[in-house]
């Protein structure tokens, strides 16, 4: 019965580090070229717009300061983790011994 407890917890960690694993511009791509894909083309009466030199980012910016703070996050949800799972496997050794 204990380690059905601990089945949830293991899946919930499986899925966060699947989650943060994924590579973040290929779906942000596929999304790009489907709009593009989409988009009306040019009739030949109205005057053609000139291009952008300066390509538009197709993924979403995020900053400096989050990254620093997401990554102190995730250090401190790992850290949480191997403390409950020292404590529960403490308790689950000593319950085991007596």
């Amino acid at each position: 019965m204990s380690r059905l407890r601990f089945a949830p917890i293991l899946i919930f960690m499986l899925v966060v580090v699947a989650v943060y694993a994924r590579p973040p511009g290929r779906l942000s791509a596929q999304i790009a070229s489907a709009a593009a894909a989409r988009q009306a083309t040019a009739s030949s009466q109205a005057a053609p717009t000139p291009l952008s030199p300066i390509t538009p980012r197709t993924d979403a910016p995020i900053g400096e300061g989050t990254q620093q703070v997401l990554l102190i996050l995730g250090i401190a949800a790992v850290c949480l983790l191997l403390i409950a799972g020292g404590i529960y496997l403490r308790r689950w050794w000593i319950a085991t011994r007596y």
